[in-house]
């Protein structure tokens, strides 16, 4: 009885061992372990999982248009969308602008990608009590 209960225990512990470096612990380098391999890799870049969508965001103001001009590009599928507003938008485009700015770059944002061409894409910006809701349209230049 007492050697098949330090079999078990054994077996247990292993098992513990192997959840731990496998699930908790994640090696970031290339893997040795073909379980882990097949687990966590796919395949591809960035830790063996290739990117959906890389996307790169530029966000600027022009303050003798009285413009706000937002634009994302999906590096991954080579397309744009783009999202201007100006004085009719806001009321006063500086003091809009920078409270959008700190949401972007410190608070938390969100990208919902189009399900299809042509759709708009959206970000979401939320930082303390301000939040926006972008609809940029996808440009073909």
């Amino acid at each position: 009885f007492f050697m098949k209960e330090t079999q078990n225990l054994q077996v247990v512990r292993l098992l513990h061992n192997l959840f731990v470096s496998l699930i908790l612990e994640p090696n970031t380098s290339k893997p040795t372990n073909p379980l882990y391999s097949k687990m966590a890799y796919g395949g591809g870049k960035d830790n063996g999982v290739p990117k959906k969508h890389d996307y790169k965001m530029h966000f600027e103001m022009e303050p003798n248009d009285k413009t706000i001009t937002i634009e994302i590009e999906d590096k991954v599928e080579q397309k744009k969308w783009k999202v201007m507003y100006n004085d009719k938008d806001y009321n006063d485009i500086e003091s809009e602008f920078k409270k959008i700015q700190e949401c972007i770059n410190d608070g938390e944002t969100e990208i919902v990608h189009p399900e299809k061409d042509g759709m708009a894409l959206v970000l979401n910006a939320t930082k303390g009590y301000n939040s926006y809701r972008f609809e940029l349209a996808q440009s073909y230049n």
